[in-house]
């Protein structure tokens, strides 16, 4: 790429082989809970060797040779004659030595100086004489591969989920990470593909160089719908609902925003039907509490999404409220009766039942609390900022690209390689990746689905969904990856990837801030979460334990 590289190319994620020395160690609170971390960094020592000082001779003679020798081997064991090929031997040697199992407790006994010698002998042969493992090639698991992509296409203000279209991961060892169980299929991949290109319709909805004017949409109460039609009523001016949630109704699929960005929603509501009954229904001695949330078809809420605003209403008093919320392609705003029942029906057979009520009483539609709603607006897209952040994000510039100059779309899919790909991408690999956007725009005609076609493809590559390992000290671009997969299960920043770039991160002085930094950012929280809860199980603890 040459002088034009962007200072965005960046390096590929790596691995931390095993090491036998210990470089850095810090403590620090993370969640209320203490975390140690090591950082090991020393080469690990060359091949054992499995001569014995004589000291050791003479106690395996003494002590082991007559169960264990030239004459009897028992348990396929023998001691008189030993390699360095003899790894396992040696760490199982060690075990039952240093937990006392042998020798047998009707055999003489060593000393516990003699033990402690013939143990650490042991030990010292299987450390050396053990090859340092390689950790093999790992997939994405679901949670990283929805961090990324949100952090990669700078999907960060809605509820939207990358990962939703992802099957569960197989967990081992009560772990999400164990390569052996991130396995690949064609099915898989074809998912990976379908995530791609909706989170890229989400992140690059737009490659115009101007927002399109924001509009109002007064929202008709009679195309309004709740969660059951049993307790809901319509009218021009009013719609009142005494369960679950109201949506936008259009006589069809629940009318959904086209285009993604920030909303202005107002809503005018009461509550009514307090004391209709003879008895309370619930709410009862509180009165009905408005939600105004954000929603989609089969969505699913991922950590960043924040919880629907709460409004506690006044029986036969309108209110008015407002709330603005980033709202995606193919979502909508909803209403909700937060503290509503569950099943009316339900109380009322129980009020019958107790003499509380009359069958007279009970008798037409249910007329408990409810929520009355008499004014619902929707205004809207409004950006902060043009280009929004996820198309920033996606293209790597703060302004839209000329798509029919080729160095830009070459410039803007390199940029979006080498973030996807979390290392520098060659120029024969970016000749292939131009031929397939070329291809794909004389297919479509239109440069902005070129590119999501072709980005898609990228994000469904190993390149971006599998984190490859090599053998070797690590750079400082590996370093950067590894650190981030870490402690935040996604993706290095900016700040990292550059630090990897200059080299400078393998300078303790400057890897030790970054850890300290990475700690203190918000998204470390996600180490607890996974790796804590996962190793401790506290995830399931309180399915178990009762207070």
């Amino acid at each position: 790429m040459g002088a034009g590289r962007s200072a965005w190319d960046f390096p590929a994620p790596i691995f931390l082989p095993n090491y036998s020395g210990t470089d850095l160690q810090m403590s620090f609170d993370l969640s209320m809970r203490s975390v140690f971390v090591v950082v090991c960094f020393f080469p690990v020592a060359s091949a054992a060797r499995a001569e014995e000082p004589a000291s050791t001779k003479s106690l395996l003679k003494k002590y082991c040779s007559h169960c264990h020798g030239a004459d009897t081997q028992e348990g396929d064991v023998r001691l008189d004659r030993l390699s360095q090929d003899d790894v396992d031997l040696f760490g199982r040697i060690y075990k039952q030595l240093s937990s006392r199992q042998m020798p047998p407790d009707d055999e003489k006994q060593p000393t516990r100086e003699e033990r402690k010698l013939l143990a650490s002998h042991f030990l010292d042969l299987a450390q050396k004489s053990s090859t340092p493992e390689t950790a093999a090639l790992r997939r994405l698991n679901k949670r990283e591969y929805s961090n990324t992509v949100r952090d990669l296409l700078g999907l960060r203000d809605g509820i939207f989920d990358p990962g939703k279209f992802i099957y569960k991961d197989e967990v081992s060892e009560g772990f999400d990470t164990e390569a052996e169980s991130l396995v690949t299929s064609n099915e898989l991949l074809l998912e990976y593909l379908q995530a791609a290109q909706s989170s890229l319709r989400q992140a690059l909805f737009t490659l115009e160089p101007k927002p399109s004017e924001p509009r109002d949409i007064n929202v008709n109460t009679a195309k309004m719908t709740g969660g059951s039609r049993r307790y809901e009523t319509k009218s021009p001016n009013a719609y009142i609902f005494r369960v679950g949630k109201a949506k936008i109704h259009d006589g069809g699929p629940t009318l959904l925003m086209k285009t993604p960005g920030r909303y202005r929603i107002t809503v005018t509501a009461s509550a009514i039907d307090e004391k209709h009954y003879p008895v309370l229904f619930a709410p009862v001695n509180a009165a009905p509490i408005l939600g105004i949330g954000v929603s989609g078809n089969h969505a699913s809420i991922s950590e960043l999404d924040r919880s629907e605003e709460k409004f506690p209403l006044k029986y036969g008093k309108e209110q008015t409220f407002q709330v603005e919320r980033w709202i995606d392609r193919g979502f909508h705003p909803y209403l909700q009766f937060a503290n509503g029942p569950g099943k009316p029906i339900t109380q009322i057979r129980s009020a019958l039942r107790r003499g509380k009520i009359t069958r007279a009483d009970a008798s037409g539609p249910f007329r408990g609390p409810g929520i009355r709603v008499t004014g619902f607006k929707i205004e809207g897209p409004f950006f902060d900022q043009w280009p929004p952040e996820s198309v920033r994000t996606t293209i790597g510039s703060d302004t839209i690209p000329n798509l029919k100059d080729a160095d830009a779309r070459l410039a803007l899919l390199s940029r979006f390689a080498a973030r996807a790909f979390r290392r520098r991408v060659t120029r024969d690999e970016m000749t292939l990746w131009v031929q397939h956007l070329n291809a794909r725009y004389a297919a479509k005609r239109d440069w902005r689905e070129a590119f999501i076609e072709t980005m898609s493809a990228m994000m469904a590559s190993p390149d971006f969904l599998y984190l490859p390992e090599e053998e070797g000290e690590l750079s400082a671009y590996q370093l950067a990856s590894r650190l981030s997969y870490f402690f935040w299960s996604t993706m290095p920043d900016r700040e990292l990837f550059l630090l990897g770039q200059s080299g400078k991160l393998k300078d303790p002085k400057v890897l030790g801030q970054q850890v300290v930094k990475m700690l203190d950012d918000p998204r470390s929280q996600r180490f607890s979460d996974s790796f804590a809860n996962q190793w401790l199980s506290l995830d399931t603890l309180t399915a178990h334990v009762r207070f």
